[in-house]
């Protein structure tokens, strides 16, 4: 639960995340009592509204929460979130839009705050900022300001972009590879010391990732944004990780600066869900491109 914009208003909303299910319990009732639970949290009326995303490949999720089960919530479909992940390989030349391009710093945390703020207002279910956020042991775990990048113009913050490396409390292992990845990967492994780009990991091994956070443009302003991304990777590529991810609706503007890079695509299903105290909440919302963090999913 947490501050989010919401019709262009920061107000509490709710995030459904993390349900996991054993296979032996699938089929009893653990998923009702789950929820009937869930909604007996949600009588506080801190929110009326909650997010989730379920990624596109989980169809069993799919097909059972949004069935309109007796005792669930309503999941009120809100398009396809694409969380690509840029593949981080040989290096590209920078990429000019007329504006600075520097590291975040305390100094402009204030400007890179507000930048943040007044954007997400344009997007539906973005979160809300304050500047401690952004502090040592504020709301975001392990990312600070230096970890952002931003766009001037005229010394004016105009656009952020961020570098969330998590990989000290959240990693992803490979445990197996399935379909064309079984013989892909040992192709990868023999053919990227000469083609120099990124190999397969090993079964077994961390995959090495961070996010692209905190994603905020004037104007939907997409030069800019590609002069953000480029900064953003030719550091990142000098680095140890194999992707960036990205967390972009599929109708925003900004997606497009995507195009410039080879990308592992994946995609989540995102949705609005609420009891029926909040359907007129859901019926109000007006038509702003949702924008939800991927690494808070």
């Amino acid at each position: 639960m947490a501050k989010a914009f919401v019709n262009g208003a920061p107000i509490q909303l709710g995030y459904l995340s993390d349900l996991r299910l054993s296979p032996d319990y699938r089929s009893g009732s653990l998923l009702a009592r789950g929820y009937r639970f869930l909604k007996e949290l949600h009588s506080d009326d801190r929110a009326m509204l909650y997010t989730t995303a379920i990624f596109a490949e989980n169809s069993r999720a799919l097909a059972t929460l949004t069935a309109g089960r007796a005792g669930l919530p309503t999941y009120h479909p809100m398009g396809c979130l694409d969380c690509s992940g840029i593949n981080l390989g040989r290096t590209k030349p920078p990429f000019n839009a007329n504006c600075d391009i520097e590291r975040g710093s305390l100094v402009l945390l204030p400007q890179i705050v507000d930048c943040l703020n007044h954007n997400n207002a344009r997007k539906q279910f973005a979160p809300f900022h304050a500047c401690e956020d952004f502090l040592p042991g504020g709301r975001w775990c392990d990312f600070n300001v230096s970890d952002s990048y931003v766009a001037l113009r005229d010394s004016r913050v105009v656009g952020v972009i961020g570098q969330w490396n998590q990989r000290s409390f959240k990693q992803t292992r490979v445990i197996r590879f399935s379909g064309p990845l079984r013989w892909l990967a040992p192709m990868a492994k023999m053919t990227h010391p000469i083609l120099r780009g990124r190999r397969f990991p090993e079964v077994g091994e961390e995959l090495r990732s961070f996010y692209v956070s905190f994603v905020a443009v004037d104007n939907d302003d997409v030069s800019v944004f590609r002069a953000l991304l480029r900064a953003l990777y030719r550091d990142a590529a000098a680095g140890d990780a194999m992707f960036a991810l990205t967390s972009l609706h599929q109708e925003d503007p900004l997606r497009a600066a995507l195009a410039d890079y080879s990308l592992t695509p994946f995609c989540a299903q995102i949705f609005c869900v609420c009891y029926s105290d909040g359907e007129r909440a859901f019926s109000n919302l007006d038509n702003r491109v949702p924008y939800m963090e991927a690494a808070t999913l």
